[in-house]
C-alpha cells in the first residue's frame, strides 16, 4: 500500500485477539516481520491492535512500537500475577496522580487506564476513565424499527424501487430485429427461415436476387448432395460395365 503519512484516523484497522497465541513459540523470522510491520504500517494509514491479558504477553520489541494503551484491571492472585502487575505498571508513563500498581487492581468493570500519542508524538498523561458501552443494540432489529430506519435513510429513493433491467433475451431480440430490418426482411422469423419478405415486398435481396430462406437453403444443399450421389453411382456402373471392374 502507498505511503500516506500520519492520517487523523486509520483507513483500516486489524485487531488480533488473544495476541499471546500469536507470539507463543513464534520463530525469530516471524518476530522480526511482526516488529517491522508494527513499525512501518502506521505511515500507510493502517492501525494494528493487540488484544491480550497483560502487556507482558507482547514481546518488548513489538510493545515498544505501540503508541496507544488501554489497560483494564489486573488481579494478582499468584506470585506470577504480582510480578506481571509490577512489570505492567512500569510500562506506563510516570504520573503523580496515581499509584499505578495499586490502581490497576482497583479498576472496576468498564474502567481502564488510557494513554495515547499526542499530536506532537509524545505519550499523553495517564487517565483513569470509564468506558461508555456502544449505543447499538445487540439483537436483530424488529420489523417496525427496520422500516423506520429505511424510511429515514437518504438512500431510500435510490434503492426503494427494484430496477427493471433489460434481459439478455430482450437485447438479443432487438439485435435480431435490427439485423433483419437492415437486410430488408421485414424482421419476421418466418421470412428468415422459409424465405421471401424481400425489400418492400419484391421478394428480392439487395443484389436483386430472390431471397432464400433457411429452409430453401437446406433443401437446395440436400438436393445437390443427392444429385452428386446419384451421378457418382451411375458413373461407377458405366465404368464397371466397360472395363469389368469398379473404379
Amino acid at each position: 500500500m502507498p505511503e500516506i503519512g500520519d492520517p487523523e484516523r486509520p483507513i483500516l484497522a486489524f485487531f488480533f485477539d488473544e495476541a499471546h497465541l500469536l507470539f507463543h513459540d513464534a520463530s525469530d523470522a516471524l518476530m522480526e516481520q511482526i516488529e517491522l510491520t508494527a513499525r512501518l504500517i502506521r505511515s500507510k494509514g493502517i492501525g494494528v491492535f493487540f488484544v491480550t491479558h497483560t502487556p507482558t504477553d507482547v514481546p518488548p520489541e513489538v510493545l515498544g512500537q505501540l503508541g496507544h494503551r488501554i489497560q483494564h484491571a489486573l488481579r494478582a492472585f499468584t506470585p506470577k500475577d504480582a510480578d506481571d502487575l509490577r512489570k505492567t505498571a512500569r510500562t506506563f508513563p510516570i504520573t503523580e496522580h496515581y499509584d499505578i500498581e495499586e490502581a490497576l487492581t482497583a479498576l472496576g468493570i468498564g474502567e481502564a487506564f488510557v494513554t495515547a500519542l499526542s499530536p506532537t508524538g509524545a505519550p499523553t498523561p495517564l487517565a483513569w476513565i470509564r468506558m461508555i458501552p456502544p449505543d447499538s443494540r445487540m439483537a436483530p432489529a424488529d420489523p417496525e424499527a427496520r422500516e423506520a430506519i429505511v424510511a429515514r435513510s437518504p438512500l431510500r429513493v435510490k434503492y426503494l424501487a427494484a430496477p427493471d433491467r433489460e434481459s439478455a433475451h430482450e437485447m438479443l431480440s432487438k439485435r435480431t430485429d435490427a439485423q433483419a430490418k437492415d437486410a430488408g426482411t421485414g424482421g419476421g422469423w418466418g421470412d428468415v427461415i422459409f424465405g421471401g419478405g424481400g425489400g418492400e415486398g419484391d421478394g428480392k435481396s439487395r443484389g436483386g436476387r430472390p431471397r432464400q430462406g433457411m429452409g430453401e437453403m437446406i433443401g437446395r444443399d440436400l438436393q445437390r448432395s443427392i444429385s452428386r450421389s446419384i451421378a457418382t453411382t451411375i458413373k461407377n456402373i458405366i465404368v464397371k460395365s466397360i472395363t469389368g471392374r469398379s473404379r
